[in-house]
This record gives structure tokens, sequence and C-alpha cells, in this order.
């Protein structure tokens, strides 16, 4: 199946999945010192070839680039990453500003890691709504859940009880869940450079990961050539 890539869904489709009727009632979620966005369409102009829609944190940020590597002849990348909680009331507004301008065959959905500091019932509530979202605004396409990755030192369990929930969303809508939580773990210590992000040779091993988690999801090899020339979030032309 081949989705249009750099044009928004038809207005039947979007005015069906308002944003606003996906939302928690009463937010408790205060944000954080410091909040980001960022969202990069490769290959925008190919309105043919598939295309996958990473939607994550700072460590989507890091694994997309040589996931797109990996998926270079297969599927167009886009990615959403920010320090948004699904429970902030601005995380969906600039969700959709992302979905506006991709139609993926496939999306892969997490959040996680900012959200320690939200109402665990709020967070898991939001959580379901906002993949319940993605199915909906997207009837094609398939949309696959991915758990968090561990931190170098989590002595509270933070990250599986987020993880915990984000499989109860997964059994609840019926969708796949990817555990990326359990491969990361096997990483030695040493690879994260902080408590939460990894070394280039840890996200290289994410990324082979995800290619082959992601590859029963996506057409045959295919002949997809990668032109994009615009400023990647290295800084680099891509």
């Amino acid at each position: 199946m081949r989705f249009a890539a750099g044009r928004p869904p038809p207005e039947e489709e979007v005015m069906t999945t308002d944003y606003r009727n996906y939302r928690i009632e009463n937010s408790a979620r205060r944000g954080e010192d410091i909040e980001w966005s960022t969202f990069y369409i490769y290959n925008n102009l190919d309105e043919h070839s598939f295309r996958v829609a990473l939607i994550g944190d700072s460590i989507c940020n890091g694994y997309q680039g040589a996931l797109r590597e990996r998926l270079a002849r297969r599927a167009n990348i886009a990615f959403w990453a920010s320090s948004y909680c699904v429970t902030d009331p601005a995380y969906l507004p600039l969700l959709t500003a992302f979905l506006d301008r991709v139609r993926p065959g496939l999306i892969v959905f997490n959040n996680g890691l900012h959200c320690f500091t939200s109402d665990p019932g709020q967070w898991s509530a939001a959580y379901s709504l906002t993949a319940r979202y993605l199915v909906d605004r997207f009837p094609s396409a398939r949309v696959v859940l991915l758990n968090s990755t561990p931190l170098r030192e989590d002595s509270g369990g933070k990250v599986a009880r987020i993880n915990k929930m984000t499989a109860a969303a997964a059994e609840q809508l019926r969708l796949p869940l990817i555990d990326f939580y359990s491969e990361c773990d096997r990483f030695d210590r040493s690879q994260w450079r902080d408590n939460y992000h990894f070394s280039p040779e840890a996200i290289r091993h994410q990324a082979d990961f995800l290619a082959a988690a992601l590859a029963p999801y996506l057409p045959g090899n295919g002949d997809l050539e990668q032109r994009s020339t615009a400023t990647g979030p290295s800084g680099a032309l891509a």
C-alpha cells in the first residue's frame, strides 16, 4: 500500500479527528524548566513512497538518523521529537502540527521519559487517548507502540512503571508493542552518555534492532532514492 508522503490527509478525515476530542480534562501537568519540540520530514516532496513517522523524545532524535540509513531503500522517514508529556495541554496541538504535514503508512509512537512527575492516572489516560488519536487520524496506517528505554540508574523503577501502563494501553487498543526497554537493558552501562542518553555505538545497535522490528510492517525492498538536501538535526547536510 502506498501513501501520499508530503500532503495532509483529506479534510473530512481531519474533521472527524479533532485533537480536542482526545484531551484529558483538568491536566495537572506543569511542564519542565526547558521545553523543546522539533520535527523533520525527509524527502518531503516524494508524494508516493511509503513513509514511517517516528514520534518520541531525545532518544528518538538520537536514533532517527541511523534508522533512516537502514530503511533508506524501503521507506521515507519523518520524526517529531519533543520534551512534552502526553498530559501537557500543548502536546496534542504540537503533535497535530506535525501530523498535518505527513500521511504515513506506519507510525511508531513513544512517550514516557519526560513524564515521571505527571499524575500516573492522567498519564495512562492521556497516553491511551493519544494512541487512539493516531489510529483514528490515519485509519489506513499501522500504529506501533514503542516502550521507553531504561535509565543507566533507576533504583526507583520509574521507567518500569511507565512501561507497565504502555503495555496495558497496547493490550486495550490491540496495538503491537515493541519492547525497546528489554533490548536496551542488555547494554553495558558504559553505553550510556548520561543517565538517559546513549553512546554512538549503542545508537547504532538501537537502529539495527528497530529496523528489524519494523521490517514486517514495511513494503518490499524497493528502489526508494533518498534525495533530501535540507540541513539535518546534527547541522550537517542530509
